[in-house]
């Protein structure tokens, strides 16, 4: 234990926290837009909900380097690829479904934000990108950035806090 890292991971988990309270705000409101027919920004909604939970957990994970700003900026293709290849740990089908369904969100997301087809969102036929499942991938990093953060809090609690106590002279 050292200050730096102190430092370190608690930017990680503010960060963490951060983009999983904005994810669930993003989660509000594409369920709004869902139920009242406002669909052109589904896209961005559901695309952003993924991408910051998927950011999230990557900053809770201890084999992931800290790279103090370059972490925080790390692109969007980055993040997918981070998050999904990391996620091979747990279930590798699982990580292969959530990398194709959070790239087609990517793809849907540029066409809607940059084009704005006159077909609307039919362009993707059956291949849209469903809130449901936006929201199950956005729920499994979140569940898994927590479970990451708890088991370091853990860690800290038993290893780090008695070396404190024994530094102080308690």
């Amino acid at each position: 234990y050292d200050q730096a890292s102190h430092q370190e991971w608690f930017m990680r988990s503010y960060l963490g926290l951060k983009f999983v309270l904005g994810s669930s705000v993003i989660a509000s409101s594409v369920e709004y837009a869902s139920n009242h027919n406002l669909k052109i920004v589904e896209p961005y909604l559901k695309y952003y909900m993924m991408l910051n939970c998927a950011r999230a957990f990557i900053f809770s994970l201890p084999c992931t380097e800290w790279k103090g700003t370059t972490s925080i900026q790390m692109t969007h293709s980055n993040i997918v690829n981070t998050s999904c290849d990391k996620l091979r740990r747990v279930d590798s089908d699982l990580a292969a479904q959530c990398l194709k369904i959070m790239k087609a969100a990517q793809d849907q997301r540029e066409l809607f934000s940059y084009r704005f087809p006159a077909t609307g969102l039919q362009i993707f036929g059956n291949n849209l990108v469903e809130v449901d499942d936006a929201t199950s991938i956005s729920r499994l990093f979140t569940e898994l950035t927590q479970f990451n953060l708890a088991c370091f809090e853990a860690a800290f609690r038993k290893h780090c806090q008695l070396r404190l106590r024994l530094a102080d002279g308690a």
